[in-house]
C-alpha cells in the first residue's frame, strides 16, 4: 500500500469514527480502486488511474440526524481544510485532496449546498441520482464502504463525458471501455447496466448513443 492509499484509508477512518460512511458514497475514480482492492470482479481487475480527488458524494445533505465536526476531525489528524473561491469545503493532507459533492436540486443554485449535519458546503452536480440510486455496500479492510455499482459509474461516465475538459474526457474514455470488458463478463453487471439505460430520458440516451458512436464503446456487445 503506497502512502496516498493510506491517507485514503485515514480518511475512510475518520468518516467511520464519526458513523456518516453509510451517509457517503466515495464516487471517481477511486471508486475503482475499491473494485480493485475488493476483488469484485472475477477476473483480475486494475483501476485505470487514482487522481489526488477523493470524491466525496453525500447521499442526503439533512442527513445524518445528528451533528459531527468533520472539519476538526479531520484537522485533528494533520489534514487542512480551506473554503475555495467558489465556497465549498475542501479537506487535504499531501497527496490527497477530498472534495465533496451532492446531487443538483430542482432548477438548480449557484452557491453551493450547506450540508449542516456535517458543517461544510458541498458542490451541487446532476446526474448523481444514479450513483445514489445504484450504490453498493462493499466490505474492504474491516470497512462497509459504498461505492457506485460498476454500471451505474460507467453509465455516469459516458453520460457526463460531453461536460468535461478535452484531457478529462480522453481519460474518462479510456476509462469506461476497460470497465465496460469487465462489465461485459459478469450476467448480473451487463443486466444492470441494459436496466439503469432503459430507465434514461430520452434525451440522456441520445447523449450516451452520440458518446459510445463517437469513441468507438459497443455497451452491451459482449
Amino acid at each position: 500500500m503506497n502512502k496516498q492509499q493510506e491517507t485514503f484509508w485515514e480518511a475512510i477512518e475518520i468518516f467511520n469514527k464519526l458513523g456518516v460512511l453509510s451517509h457517503i458514497v466515495i464516487i471517481g475514480s477511486w471508486a475503482e480502486y475499491i473494485y480493485e482492492e475488493r476483488k469484485y470482479f472475477k477476473a483480475p481487475f486494475l483501476a485505470y488511474v487514482r487522481t489526488t480527488d477523493m470524491d466525496i458524494l453525500i447521499k442526503n445533505i439533512n442527513k445524518p440526524s445528528w451533528k459531527v465536526d468533520i472539519i476538526k476531525a479531520f484537522e485533528e489528524k494533520d489534514f487542512m481544510h480551506e473554503i475555495d473561491i467558489t465556497g465549498i469545503t475542501k479537506l487535504y493532507k499531501e497527496n490527497l485532496e477530498i472534495e465533496f459533492l451532492t446531487k443538483e436540486l430542482g432548477s438548480g443554485q449557484t452557491e453551493p449546498y450547506k450540508v449542516e449535519p456535517l458543517g461544510i458546503k458541498a458542490e451541487g452536480l446532476r446526474f448523481m441520482d444514479y450513483l445514489i440510486d445504484y450504490a453498493i455496500v462493499v466490505d474492504v479492510h474491516g470497512y462497509s464502504v459504498c461505492v457506485p455499482s460498476p454500471a451505474a459509474y460507467t453509465i455516469h461516465k459516458i453520460l457526463i463525458n460531453d461536460r468535461r475538459s478535452e484531457h478529462k474526457k480522453a481519460k474518462d474514455i479510456i476509462a469506461v471501455q476497460n470497465m465496460i470488458t469487465f462489465i461485459q463478463r459478469s450476467e448480473k453487471d451487463l443486466k444492470e447496466i441494459r436496466d439503469i439505460y432503459q430507465k434514461l430520458s430520452s434525451k440522456a440516451k441520445k447523449n450516451i448513443d452520440k458518446t459510445c458512436k463517437n469513441n468507438g464503446i459497443e455497451i452491451f456487445t459482449i
